[in-house]
């Protein structure tokens, strides 16, 4: 996963957690160098997503033909029409309307979260039943230990008046 700019980081970020937790293996890269890295690394069997909404970086298109060069196919997430989207083999078109306030702004922002989720949901389906099933132990493991799983009571680190820590399940000072 390649990225340029702070929101298509993050995005580039979040996906890498997604696919890691369907079980593939993905790196989410924003360095330049490490990118022409990971893109010279790549071969006929490997592919190589990239995040831009803006599509035009130098270094990254660089890094995009390098992999191109190797075999690797090029799936983006960008605008259409910019000189990421002519270099990619599968494109997936998001046009959003400019931010009156930001060349990125939050109409952006959502509007990759939301590809991703879809995204995410197809290539889960795609993995069939071992992605299900390595999901449910995600979710067994975070729940043991009562993270991030609804209906957990949540834990209080604020000890009370006394300086002992309030009794499970008890109010919060």
């Amino acid at each position: 996963l390649f990225a340029t700019g702070i929101t298509s980081w993050f995005m580039a970020q979040d996906l890498q957690a997604r696919l890691f937790r369907l079980g593939l293996s993905a790196n989410a890269w924003v360095d330049y160098h490490l990118q022409r890295v990971a893109a010279a690394a790549q071969d006929p069997r490997g592919v190589v997503l990239v995040v831009s909404h803006v599509g035009g970086l130098p270094s990254m298109l660089e890094a995009v033909d390098i992999a191109r060069r190797q075999g690797a196919r090029v799936v983006s997430l960008t605008q259409p029409g910019t000189p990421l989207a002519d270099r990619t083999d599968v494109l997936l078109a998001l046009s959003v309307p400019d931010d009156a306030v930001m060349h990125v702004g939050i109409d952006v922002y959502m509007t990759h979260l939301t590809a991703i989720e879809i995204l995410t949901v197809l290539v889960a389906q795609r993995c069939g039943e071992p992605a299900v099933q390595r999901l449910r132990g995600v979710r067994a493991a975070l729940h043991e230990h009562g993270v991030d799983v609804r209906g957990h009571p949540l834990q209080s680190w604020v000890g009370s008046a006394s300086g002992a820590p309030p009794a499970p399940g008890g109010p919060v000072p």
